[in-house]
């Protein structure tokens, strides 16, 4: 409560107003989680009346309140965003066909998510999950495609529900030229107990548990000159993978501007997806802050997922009962109906 609010205080002192301070907590207990989240499951306004804050922490709200309070964009002492691990981990699997699609669906509505709003604070003009932060992999997940390296088709409709779901996605390093956390099949490393130790490491990308899979098969090299660059379901990209030595000084020198390098190719599918639909969601209200609504979402692996993004602010920026405004219609299959890929996704 002390840091984010004494943060947003300064920001606002050098003018920045819509300073946005985000947290990441991590764990399976949801109101754990909201109890660093904006309201901090107290009452902003009188912080002496709390409910799940501990009794030590309300003389330290009654302290703050004075100057959250006087921000005019969060006025709260809480985090202003935090992961949203719940939605993001159960899209997550479904996307990637090892879940039935109403997964994605049921979290919608759930207590669940229902706990984490509750303590949310909205942006002006925005539904309370819209500056929640998303994904489908981050630095601490096994790649999306770690399980289905090949499968290009299920990252393109991954990124396809991250980039039109609600909340403020996460584009992590690699997802858009379909890294997939797999070494080659050889490892160019002459002393034959270092190839035996990145061997081991490389073994990992079968395992997914917590704890089990290498932090460097998802924190891999992203320049065609270093010593671990791993394989895509982008064939291109793909052809780039080596494990070994870093590069020398020779090579280093003929290094060129990034968009030569070969390993960021921008002319392939995913690329494409993603910059066509990052421009998409920039330019479309209704998918950057709007509300949610399912329409449908398959009882089985790989099944059609169909919901809208809507505005339901009204013109003087508060939060009205019915629909108005843009909607947007999205229909994902993960897969296509037999695994093919067809018919994967619709607008």
């Amino acid at each position: 409560a002390y840091f984010s609010t004494e943060v947003r205080a300064y920001a606002g002192e050098l003018g920045k107003t819509d300073f946005l301070v985000i947290g990441e907590e991590a764990g399976n207990n949801e109101t754990w989680k909201a109890m660093s989240l904006g309201k901090m499951m107290s009452d902003p306004q009188n912080p002496l009346v709390h409910g799940e804050v501990p009794k030590r922490l309300t003389q330290r709200l009654e302290e703050l309140r004075r100057t959250y309070l006087a921000d005019p964009i969060f006025p709260a002492p809480g985090l202003g965003s935090m992961y949203n691990f719940e939605m993001s981990g159960s899209s997550r699997d479904a996307l990637r066909c090892d879940e039935p699609s109403t997964q994605i669906k049921d979290y919608f509505g759930s207590e669940t998510q229902r706990t984490l709003l509750a303590q949310s604070v909205p942006q002006p003009s925005a539904e309370p999950d819209a500056h929640l932060w998303t994904a489908i992999e981050i630095h601490d997940w096994p790649r999306f495609l770690n399980l289905h390296p090949e499968r290009l088709d299920l990252l393109l409709t991954g990124v396809a529900w991250l980039l039109t779901a609600p909340g403020a996605p996460i584009l992590y390093a690699g997802i858009e030229q379909g890294f997939n956390g797999h070494c080659p099949e050889q490892i160019s490393v002459d002393n034959e107990a270092q190839r035996d130790a990145l061997q081991e490491v490389c073994d990992g990308s079968a395992k997914e548990d917590y704890g089990s899979h290498p932090d460097a098969l998802k924190r891999q090299d992203m320049f065609a000159h270093g010593p671990f660059r791993l394989g895509s379901a982008v064939p291109a990209v793909n052809s780039t993978a080596f494990v070994g030595p870093f590069a020398s000084e020779a090579a280093l020198s003929r290094q060129g501007a990034w968009e030569t390098d070969e390993m960021l190719p921008r002319d392939h599918e995913l690329y494409r997806l993603v910059r066509t639909l990052v421009a998409f969601r920039r330019s479309c209200p209704a998918l950057s802050r709007g509300a949610t609504a399912f329409h449908a979402a398959s009882s089985g692996n790989c099944g059609l997922v169909a919901f809208s993004r809507f505005l339901s602010v009204d013109s003087a920026g508060s939060l009205a009962s019915e629909p108005s405004g843009d909607e947007v219609v999205v229909l994902i299959n993960p897969g296509g109906v037999d695994g093919s890929g067809e018919g994967r996704l619709a607008e």
